[in-house]
């Protein structure tokens, strides 16, 4: 079986929608967060101001982020065993 190129992994990646690993954001806006996790940018902002979402931090007085891991483990959190 013929090795594929990384160019080739690529562009099956890009024509499927999904942005290559090296290309995906490490830190999110709420709006890439909220699309990340499948809910609307206002239920995030509610679970942040409930203390119930995923854990985020502040790059400045009013700049929410949210790192990808932290997205993740929230999710693999809420995921029935």
């Amino acid at each position: 079986m013929a090795a594929v190129s990384a160019k080739a992994k690529r562009s099956r990646a890009a024509a499927r929608g999904v942005a290559p690993e090296a290309t995906r954001p490490e830190i999110f806006t709420t709006p890439q967060a909220a699309r990340y996790l499948g809910v609307g940018e206002s239920t995030l902002r509610f679970w942040r101001a409930n203390g119930v979402g995923p854990r985020y931090f502040r790059a400045g007085d009013r700049l929410i982020r949210y790192r990808r891991v932290d997205l993740d483990v929230w999710i693999e959190s809420r995921s029935s065993k």
